[in-house]
Parts: structure tokens; C-alpha cells; sequence
């Protein structure tokens, strides 16, 4: 790419296996680390030590608005010594920066989802559509961030309408990178092209041989789509258990070390009961914001019931802007300044629409 001027994974000839995020980060650090005189390789694994710095930032920042200044610091702690993260940053790998720009884009869609404006959201989608160049597989979060946010205040159209400037933030991140796929490759490929994170989740407990589909002359996702037809008529125990608690133990049952790198890196002593004492911790500290969490929810009862009992939605938003803060007394002064624009609002549209009379407008 660097020489030749052509995107393409393990070929010559343009193609959109992989999404440009991660080998854009690599270039960039190619040209100024001087690659045909210097090894690029140390300058990007500095490159990513520094990201991972920012990421940890991040992550503190998104815990103190959740949970407080000791949440804060539990994830800072936690962050900086887990084992997966400081191997990452030796990988040549996307994990550091896909890590990166997703704890990014959350920060930015707390935010959105705080304020409810649309220039908000709009700008939380483009950090999506960022994140979506490195891991394409973040895509999903959008639908759901907002779903969650229409569970919360239970207004469709206000959902719907930022969750359109959402998407139309995440489109003009994304859109160069279509917008090649169409000169070039011409189709509009909006992430990419590969299959293999696909096609590999469906060989229970990750049996690459289980010899279960003829692989001879089939493309990755035929096989894959072949293989789980096969696999929930013929063997439905098997795949059930292994798309439910199956793939959660290996998931999230020990440390990801991936596949090592040179020259290696020393293991971190007890990792195994480091591992499990960090999930344990944030069950615990999950209990303990449940309890802070019943406080605020009674905080903004109060708030809607005194302030602006007759705003629509007024309620859900007090109660996400409280969530979305960990000082009660700063959340409640911010959503009664919100309550009084949304008080104001619906008092000029009631003048719009005029009185009512024999319970109909006139």
C-alpha cells in the first residue's frame, strides 16, 4: 500500500478483506518511523503503549460519570496491570487500537445519551464509525444504544430522530472507505469482505478437524452456513450448548494471550486467579451501584413530581442525565435546568396548538 498505492490483504491487486483502520494506523507509523532505513515494528508497539495510556484514561472517565471516583480508580487499576491489555501492546494486531476508539466512541455515546441533541449524536456515530474501520463488528452497539435509550423514555419519534443523526454520523465516517469499494471494487462494501471470525465460531470448542463439512472448492461463508445447518439439525446438543454457555466460557473463562509474539514476553505470576478476581470485583461493584442507582431513580421521582410533573419525557431524561453523572447533587442541578427548557417547551407548544374546550382543542 505504502509503495504501490493499492489497499490490499496478502494480494497485489485491490480488495476489502480486512476493514483500513489498522493498516492506515500501520502506514502512518511506517512513514514516520523511516521503515526502508529504520524496523517500523518498535515504533508502532510505542504508538499503541501511548493509546493504551489513552484508553485507560477513557475507561476512568466512563466509570467516574457511572460510578464514581472509586470506580474510576478500580478500572484504572484493573486496566493497567490486566495482562491481555499490556501483551496487546506488543501485538501487531488491531486489539489496541479497536480498544482505543471503542472506549471512545462510549464516552461520546454517554454523552449522547445524556444530552439527547442531536449534534450529540451525531458526533457519538462518527466515533462508531471510526471504531467500525478497525473492528467492524462494533456496528451492532449503534441499534442497541438507542433501542436501550427508547426502553428508557419510551418516545419513538425523539429515538428515532437521533438515532437517524447517529447514523448519519457513522455514514461519514464510513463513507470514504465505501465510497473506494465502489470506484474500485465496484460494490459498496461498507466494512469488508472476510468471513473468518464468522466461519471459526462455528466449530464447537474451537475443533478446526471435527471434519464435519467437505471445505473442497467452497468459499468461507458456505462452509460456514453449511456447517451450521448440518450442526443444529444433526448435532443440536452440541451446537446449542456451545452458541449459549459454550462460547462464554471461552470467552471470557481465562486471559486472551493470542499467539504470542518474539521475542516473548514473560507470563504475569497467577493470571488465571487475577482474571477471575476481576470479573468477581465487577459482580461486586455491580451490586453496589445497584443500591446507589435506587437513590438516584427516588431522586428523580422527586424531581419530575415537583419540578415538571406535565413535561413529556420528562422523567426518563432526569433519570438518564442522573445515571449518566455520579454527583447526585451536580445531576440533580443539571436536570432541573433541562426540566425548565422542557417545562418551557411544552408550554409554547400548548399555546400552539390552543385551549381546549368540552375536552377538544379549538
Amino acid at each position: 500500500m505504502i509503495e504501490n498505492g493499492v489497499y490490499g490483504y496478502k494480494s497485489e491487486t485491490p480488495n476489502a478483506q480486512v476493514p483500513p483502520g489498522y493498516p492506515l494506523f500501520m502506514a502512518a507509523v511506517y512513514k514516520l518511523a523511516g521503515y526502508t532505513e529504520h524496523d517500523p515494528y518498535p515504533s508502532i508497539r510505542y504508538a499503541q503503549a501511548v493509546m493504551s495510556l489513552a484508553t485507560i484514561a477513557i475507561a476512568a472517565y466512563i466509570a467516574n460519570r457511572l460510578g464514581g471516583p472509586i470506580a474510576a480508580l478500580a478500572t484504572s487499576a484493573a486496566m493497567a496491570v490486566y495482562p491481555p491489555f499490556i501483551w496487546a501492546n506488543g501485538a501487531i494486531l488491531t486489539e489496541t487500537l479497536a480498544a482505543f476508539l471503542l472506549l471512545a466512541y462510549l464516552a461520546l455515546q454517554l454523552g449522547a445519551l445524556n444530552k439527547l441533541t442531536p449534534g450529540a449524536s451525531m458526533l457519538a456515530g462518527a466515533a462508531l464509525g471510526l471504531a467500525m474501520l478497525a473492528r467492524s463488528e462494533f456496528a451492532v452497539l449503534l441499534p442497541c444504544s438507542y433501542f436501550l435509550l427508547w426502553l428508557i423514555i419510551k418516545d419513538t419519534r425523539s429515538t428515532a430522530k437521533l438515532l437517524l443523526c447517529a447514523g448519519l454520523g457513522t455514514a461519514l465516517a464510513l463513507s470514504p472507505w465505501v465510497l473506494r469499494n465502489v470506484v474500485t471494487l465496484h460494490k459498496p462494501i461498507i466494512a469488508s469482505t472476510q468471513v473468518n471470525p464468522f466461519a471459526a465460531g462455528t466449530y464447537p470448542n474451537k475443533n478446526y478437524d471435527d471434519g464435519l463439512v467437505d471445505r473442497h472448492g467452497k468459499t468461507q461463508m458456505e462452509v460456514a452456513k453449511e456447517r451450521l445447518r448440518i450442526g443444529f439439525t444433526q448435532h443440536t446438543g452440541t451446537y446449542v450448548k456451545w452458541y449459549t454457555v459454550g462460547k462464554l466460557r471461552a470467552i471470557y473463562g481465562r486471559m486472551f494471550f493470542g499467539s504470542g509474539h518474539s521475542p516473548m514476553y514473560l507470563d504475569f505470576p497467577f493470571r488465571q486467579p487475577f482474571h477471575v478476581a476481576i470479573v468477581l470485583g465487577g459482580l461486586a461493584l455491580r451490586r453496589a451501584a445497584a443500591s446507589q442507582t435506587s437513590q438516584l431513580r427516588m431522586a428523580s421521582r422527586r424531581l419530575s413530581g415537583h419540578d415538571l410533573g406535565d413535561a413529556p419525557g420528562f422523567r426518563a431524561r432526569v433519570q438518564i442525565q442522573l445515571y449518566g453523572d455520579a454527583d447526585p447533587h451536580r445531576a440533580g442541578r443539571a436536570a432541573g435546568r433541562r426540566a425548565g427548557r422542557l417545562g418551557a417547551e411544552a408550554r409554547s407548544r400548548r399555546q400552539r396548538r390552543g385551549p381546549r374546550e368540552g375536552g377538544r382543542r379549538v
